[in-house]
C-alpha cells in the first residue's frame, strides 16, 4: 500500500438524500438546507474544502472499495444513523 492513494468513502449521498436517510431513522420530518461555507463559521481550511466541494464535488468509488477491500465493516449513513442515541445527542452542548 505504499505510495498508494484510496479514496475513503463508506456510503456517496448529497444533502437531500442524507437528510431522507435522517427522516427515516428518526421518525421526523429532515430536510436539507444549503448553508454558506465561510471562514468565520467553519474556519479557513474547512471553508476551503467545503467551497471545493460544492463547486468541484467528491467522488469515492464506492462499489470499487467494497469490492477491493471485502474484509472492511463498511457501513451506510443510514446504518450509521440508526445507530446513534439521538437522544442523548441532542443534549449535549457541543457536537460530538
Amino acid at each position: 500500500m505504499l505510495g498508494q492513494r484510496i479514496d475513503i468513502a463508506s456510503d456517496e449521498l448529497d444533502g437531500r438524500h442524507t437528510a431522507d436517510a435522517l427522516s427515516q431513522t428518526l421518525s421526523a420530518s429532515v430536510r436539507a438546507v444549503a448553508v454558506p461555507a465561510d471562514a468565520a463559521r467553519f474556519g479557513p481550511d474547512l471553508a476551503k474544502m467545503f467551497d471545493y466541494i460544492t463547486r468541484v464535488g467528491f467522488v469515492a468509488d464506492v462499489a470499487g472499495l467494497r469490492r477491493d477491500f471485502a474484509d472492511v465493516h463498511w457501513q451506510r449513513f443510514g446504518d450509521w444513523a440508526t445507530k446513534q442515541d439521538w437522544v442523548a445527542q441532542a443534549g449535549r452542548a457541543e457536537p460530538q
